[in-house]
C-alpha cells in the first residue's frame, strides 16, 4: 500500500485560547502527503500464474499463522492476499475445476449437498479470503485517500480560496482524515458520540467558528465556515453535521445574547467543554415550525415551560438547549428562545432513537415538565424567538449543503479509486464508457453545488436581501444532488458497495437526512417559488 509522508503540522493558530495574534497569520504550515502508488486490486482468478502482492506499511503478524511468505505484506490484522494459504504462507494450488458461486455456496457433483472436495474447500476459503482482503482494503484506504494531495484539478475544493482559506481547508482535511476517518465505521457501528475528538477539533477553533474572538470563538466568515464544514464531512459526515449545529446554537447566544449572557455560555461552547442542542421541532410541528405547542408562562423572574421537542439532535447527551416555546398569542409572533441547562429540574429526555444514519450523534425528545426557567435565560425580547430561529436556518442550511459536499467528494474519490482497481471482463471498470459518464456527471454536479453553497454563503455573510433565498437554493441542490452522487457511487462499487465494510454506504446512509432537516427541501422549493412570484 502506498505511504503517506507525514501530514501537516500546526504551528500556530488564531484562535485565542491558542495564542493568536491580530497580525500573523493564522497558522504556519510545514509538511507535505502525497502517494506513491495506489493498492491495486487482489488477483480475481484462483490460483494466480504468479501472485501479486500489495505492499503495506503495517509489519505482517508472522506469529499468528495468518500471513504469507517473509517476502510480502498483510494487510491490518494479517489477512494476506486471496492467493496465499493462511496457514502455511504457500501459494494454494487447485487440484480440480469447481465453480464458487456468489453466495459461497458450492456444488461439487457429491450426493449429500454439504459433502465437498479438497478443492472445493480451498477456494471457498479463498473467496472468503479475497472478500476480507478487498473490505479490508476499503478500511484503510478512506482516510488514505482523504490525506491525498493529488486530487483532480477539475473537483479541487481549494480552488478559487485565498492562501488563508487553503490553509483552513488543509488543517479541516487532516484532521478529518487523521482523527475521524479511521473511526467512522466504529462510531456509527457503537453509536459512540465522540465527544474527545470534538473537543481535540475545538482546540483547532471548530467549536465556534463564527463566533466572535472576545467570547473564545474564531471570527470566521460563513465563507470560511462552509470551507471547514465540506473539509470536515469527508472524514464523518454525522460527526460533522453534529457539529454544525453546535456552531448555530454557539453563534445565536453570541448574537442575540446580551453581554452577561454571551460571556456564560460562549466560552465553554467554542471549547466544546459543553456541547449545545437547537430545539425547534415538535411531534405536532415540523415544517409548520410557526405552529409549535411547547408554553412558557411567565411567573415572576422565571418561565414555567411545557411541552416536548422531538429529533434533537446530542439530546440528553448535551448540557446547553436552545428552545424555541410560546409566550405569547398563536402564530410566529408570539414565540420566543430560551437557553436551558442540563439537570434543570423538570427537564428530561425521551429514548435514544434508533436511525439510518447519525449515529454518531444521539437523537432523543427533550420534554419539559413544570421546568423553571429564569427569565435571564431569554434570547432577545419576547416575541423575537422565530425570527431567532429562521436566522439561525439561514446559516444551518449552507452548513449541512456543507456537509453533503464533504460527503459527496470522498464518494466520488472512492468511486474513482474502485473503477481503477476493480476488473470486470478482463480490464478495469474505468475502461467503460457508460461508468465514465457517470463518473463526470458526479463531477460537474458536486462542483455545481459547492459553488452555489459558497456563493450561498457569501451573501449571507454580506447581509444580502436575497440571502435567505440563496440559502434555501443552495440546501435544496446541493442536498439533492450530492446523495444522488453518493448512491451513484455505491452503485458503483456494485455489491461491495452494500457492504458496511465499505465507507461509500455510510456516506449515502448519513447524507440521506440532510433532504429532510434544517427545513425539507419542499420546504425549500416554497421558499424559493414564493420569492418568484411575489418578485
Amino acid at each position: 500500500m502506498a505511504q503517506c509522508l507525514p501530514s501537516t503540522e500546526l504551528i500556530a493558530c488564531k484562535h485565542p485560547q491558542l495564542g493568536r495574534s491580530n497580525s500573523s497569520p493564522w497558522y504556519k504550515l510545514c509538511g507535505s502527503g502525497r502517494f506513491s502508488s495506489p493498492l491495486t486490486e487482489p488477483p480475481t482468478t484462483f490460483p494466480p500464474p504468479t501472485p501479486t502482492v500489495p505492499s503495506h506499511p503495517v509489519a505482517p503478524l508472522t506469529s499468528s499463522g495468518r500471513v504469507p511468505p517473509k517476502d510480502a505484506h498483510a494487510l491490518p490484522g494479517g489477512i494476506a492476499p486471496p492467493s496465499y494459504s493462511r496457514k502455511s504462507g504457500t501459494v494454494m494450488q487447485k487440484k480440480r475445476p469447481c465453480p464458487v458461486l456468489a453466495s459461497f455456496s458450492v456444488q461439487c457433483g457429491q450426493p449429500h449437498p454439504t459433502t465437498t472436495t479438497p478443492g472445493c474447500r480451498r477456494a471457498v476459503a479463498a473467496s472468503r479470503t479475497a472478500m476480507a482482503w478487498r473490505a479490508a482494503r476499503s478500511r484503510v484506504m478512506t482516510p488514505l485517500l482523504l490525506r491525498q494531495r493529488g486530487i483532480a484539478s477539475c473537483i479541487d475544493p481549494s480552488v478559487g480560496l485565498t492562501e488563508e482559506q487553503k490553509g483552513f481547508q488543509k488543517v479541516a482535511l487532516d484532521f478529518a482524515a487523521n482523527e475521524m476517518a479511521p473511526h467512522m465505521a466504529e462510531w456509527d457501528e457503537k453509536e459512540i458520540f465522540p465527544v474527545e475528538t470534538m473537543r481535540k477539533a475545538a482546540q483547532l477553533g471548530f467549536g465556534g467558528i463564527y463566533v466572535k474572538p472576545d467570547v473564545g470563538g474564531s471570527g470566521l466568515s460563513r465563507l470560511d465556515t462552509s470551507i471547514i464544514f465540506e473539509a470536515l464531512s469527508t472524514g464523518c459526515t454525522s460527526t460533522t453535521a453534529y457539529i454544525s449545529i453546535h456552531n448555530m446554537c454557539a453563534w445565536m447566544i453570541d448574537t442575540f445574547g446580551n453581554e452577561e449572557q454571551r460571556h456564560r455560555f460562549c466560552p465553554s461552547l467554542c471549547s466544546m467543554e459543553k456541547f449545545a442542542s437547537y430545539c425547534l421541532t415538535e411531534p405536532g410541528s415540523g415544517s409548520d415550525a410557526a405552529s409549535l405547542l411547547t408554553s412558557a408562562k411567565r411567573k415572576g423572574d422565571t418561565y414555567v415551560l411545557n411541552g416536548s421537542k422531538a429529533f434533537i439532535s446530542g439530546g440528553g447527551d448535551t448540557d446547553v438547549y436552545v428552545v424555541m416555546c410560546r409566550t405569547g398569542g398563536p402564530g410566529p409572533k408570539g414565540i420566543s428562545c430560551v437557553v436551558l441547562e442540563k439537570g434543570t429540574p423538570g427537564l428530561s429526555f425521551g429514548k435514544k432513537e434508533k436511525k439510518v444514519g447519525w449515529n454518531s450523534q444521539p437523537t432523543r425528545a427533550v420534554i419539559f415538565e413544570d421546568c423553571i426557567v429564569p427569565v435571564g435565560n431569554r434570547l432577545g425580547a419576547e416575541g423575537q424567538g422565530f425570527n431567532i430561529a429562521m436566522k439561525g436556518l439561514n446559516g444551518g442550511r449552507i452548513n449541512i449543503a456543507s456537509c453533503s459536499l464533504g460527503a459527496a467528494h470522498a464518494s466520488v474519490l472512492l468511486a474513482q479509486e474502485h473503477l481503477t482497481v476493480r476488473k470486470q471482463f478482463g480490464e478495469p471498470l474505468a475502461n467503460n464508457q457508460y461508468l465514465q459518464f457517470r463518473l463526470a456527471e458526479m463531477a460537474t454536479r458536486l462542483v455545481a453545488a459547492r459553488l452555489m453553497v459558497r456563493n450561498a454563503a457569501r451573501a449571507l455573510q454580506d447581509g444580502r436581501e436575497d440571502a435567505a433565498v440563496l440559502c434555501s437554493m443552495a440546501k435544496l441542490f446541493a442536498t439533492d444532488e450530492c446523495f444522488a452522487i453518493c448512491n451513484q457511487a455505491l452503485q458503483m462499487h456494485g455489491g461491495y458497495g452494500y457492504l458496511k465494510d465499505y465507507a461509500v454506504q455510510q456516506f449515502v446512509r448519513d447524507i440521506r437526512v440532510h433532504q429532510i432537516l434544517e427545513g425539507t427541501n419542499e420546504v425549500m422549493r416554497m421558499i424559493v417559488a414564493r420569492n418568484l412570484l411575489q418578485g
